[in-house]
């Protein structure tokens, strides 16, 4: 752990490279929906998984979107919001439960291609997600999600009010990933925030992430604390055997926690992880502001970190 208070700083390490790390590729997929699973084929498919967030599903192909389901007039176009996470993250504000996802989603070696998240103020923003912002595939997981890729995906946030949850698989993790991986985009405007939680797989995790590769480029800036890492911004749990080959970069933090692995980690155990992505934190520095940056965990509180 680094505290910085320079304006520019670039850090690049890539270690212990004959260690098994991450996500590999399924050696076959599964080409006949197992019994108590639903088989998902589409984008439809893929949505319809908000409908009940206690089933197992099952990718058989890749699900594909395209550039016109996010334009004007297309399914998933949503006033321009693009996809909406599935499930709800909530704080007491709202006055809602969480909406859980509590099942199995297994990738079974395919991927989710091409999908668009871009949500704006809290003017735009749908109500319910107001405390906090959740933005992924899912919002909230405390099930499982397996062998699953998203590929060529941006998501983007512009300026708004409430928290902010973002990964590349879900905002908030309290179940198990494991042998999932993200490549794309992350770039998170927090500004006017509370605070902001961004990982290349997990915004947020209380669970387990294992076997898991980042290759996307993150993205952040935030008001208040912006916790930023490669595959979780927040980690109170566990973290084994990932890697993180995405650039990280942060700029206005008033107190930035920046990490290969992760941003910001406390009673947890991280192991066998490895940081292969440039970390920098840009020239807008705010007057004052504390800023916490390192290879594996930008700001690490307590627990372990091991080789394995």
């Amino acid at each position: 752990m680094k505290r910085l208070l320079t304006v520019f700083v670039l850090i690049c390490f890539c270690f212990s490279a004959t260690l098994s790390f991450g996500f590999s590729a399924q050696a076959e997929h599964v080409t006949t929906v197992p019994s108590g699973y639903t088989g998902i084929y589409t984008t439809a498919d893929l949505n319809n998984i908000r409908g009940d967030l206690n089933k197992n599903y099952i990718l058989m192909n890749d699900i594909v979107f395209f550039e016109s389901d996010f334009q004007s007039g297309g399914k998933f176009y949503d006033n321009g919001l693009g996809w909406q996470a599935i499930g709800l993250v909530t704080n007491a504000p709202t006055g809602e439960s969480d909406q859980k996802f509590q099942g199995i989603l297994d990738g079974n070696g395919y991927a989710v291609k091409n999908l668009h998240i871009k949500q704006k103020d809290k003017g735009h923003a749908p109500a319910t997600q107001y405390y906090p912002l959740s933005i992924g595939i899912i919002a909230n997981n405390a099930g499982t999600i397996k062998n699953l890729g998203v590929e060529n995906a941006y998501f983007t946030t512009d300026g708004t009010s409430p928290p902010i949850y973002a990964g590349g698989l879900c905002g908030n993790n309290s179940g198990t990933i494991t042998q999932c991986y993200f490549t794309g985009e992350l770039d998170i405007n927090g500004i006017g925030s509370s605070y902001s939680r961004t990982g290349g797989i997990a915004g947020r995790n209380s669970g387990t992430i294992t076997d898991c590769s980042n290759y996307g480029s993150i993205k952040t800036k935030s008001s208040q604390n912006n916790y930023t890492g490669g595959i979780t911004g927040h980690n109170s749990n566990i973290i084994k055997n990932c890697e993180n080959f995405g650039d990280l970069s942060s700029k206005n933090p008033s107190t930035l926690c920046l990490g290969g692995i992760a941003g910001y980690s406390t009673t947890s155990n991280i192991e066998n992880v490895r940081n292969c992505g440039n970390i920098s934190l840009g020239d807008s520095v705010t007057a004052g502001a504390s800023s916490y940056i390192g290879g594996i965990a930008g700001d690490f509180v307590s627990g372990t970190i091991t080789k394995g």
